[in-house]
């Protein structure tokens, strides 16, 4: 099992912010989506939300992290993209309308992670 180390700096009491290429990019954003789908795994989630706002970077990211959620062997539901400035809130509504215990991920050039 490889170990991928994270820029510190970008984990915040709430969420995950980080400037587009040089912190979050979408080796990040795989690497991050493999970091959550194993988490799941052992909380026996079986799915994750994955949305992106209209930002230039976003479907990279999106991409990247459904790459690396999948290949972790956990499932994706991906929504509609949101508005540039929108909180996380509709993907998780969506993760909780389907009675999912899962969290949601949004990937943006600040990327939120949200439980």
């Amino acid at each position: 099992m490889s170990t991928t180390s994270f820029p510190a700096s970008v984990f915040k009491a709430y969420d995950i912010r980080g400037t587009v290429p040089d912190l979050i990019n979408p080796d990040f954003a795989r690497a991050l989506g493999m970091a959550l789908a194993a988490r799941a795994r052992k909380a026996g989630i079986q799915a994750l939300v994955v949305g992106r706002d209209g930002r230039l970077s976003g479907p990279s990211l999106a991409q990247a992290m459904i790459e690396g959620v999948t290949a972790a062997g956990v499932d994706v539901l991906t929504s509609a993209r949101y508005p540039p400035r929108s909180s996380t809130t509709p993907p998780i509504r969506t993760a909780r309308a389907l009675a999912w215990p899962s969290p949601a991920a949004t990937t943006r050039p600040n990327t939120t992670v949200s439980r």
